[in-house]
């Protein structure tokens, strides 16, 4: 038996409270004022017209103007208490499950690209002031000694 579209849409409501995802909302605010004044890394950008529940807090790393890698970046990060992370290492198409579908060339040049300096940093619903000092602080700090 298919349970009523009601109960579905009841049930889903109460796996994440609306209070948590506006709160990680805020959160998301908050990390693109920091990362409007700090050269060298960019929030990824959100489709016109989509609405995001900022599961996760996407972040680009510009490698032009770094002298380090992406996965180096997040070491030093971590070393500064910042606990930064990469959700989707590879693109699709460099997923072992496409390995057979994939001849010569990657057909998705710029995912490879972008997997390769996309990192998160930390997401929930009770991110502090703190918080955001730390991050603000160990971002600028570890940026000032890997710039280019």
């Amino acid at each position: 038996m298919v349970p009523p579209a009601g109960y579905i849409r009841r049930s889903a409501s109460m796996l994440v409270p609306r209070s948590e995802t506006k709160q990680r909302r805020a959160s998301e605010a908050r990390y693109d004022a920091i990362l409007a004044k700090i050269d060298g890394i960019d929030a990824i950008a959100i489709t016109p017209g989509a609405v995001s529940a900022y599961h996760l807090y996407s972040v680009k790393l510009d490698l032009s103007k770094v002298t380090c890698t992406r996965d180096e970046f997040i070491k030093l990060l971590d070393a500064e208490g910042v606990p930064a992370a990469v959700h989707y290492p590879r693109s699709l198409p460099n997923q072992p499950a496409f390995a057979k579908h994939i001849v010569g060339q990657d057909p998705c040049p710029v995912a490879a690209k972008m997997a390769d300096s996309v990192l998160s940093l930390p997401m929930h619903h009770g991110l502090t002031d703190q918080h955001f000092a730390v991050v603000d602080e160990a971002l600028r700090k570890v940026l000032a000694a890997v710039t280019r």
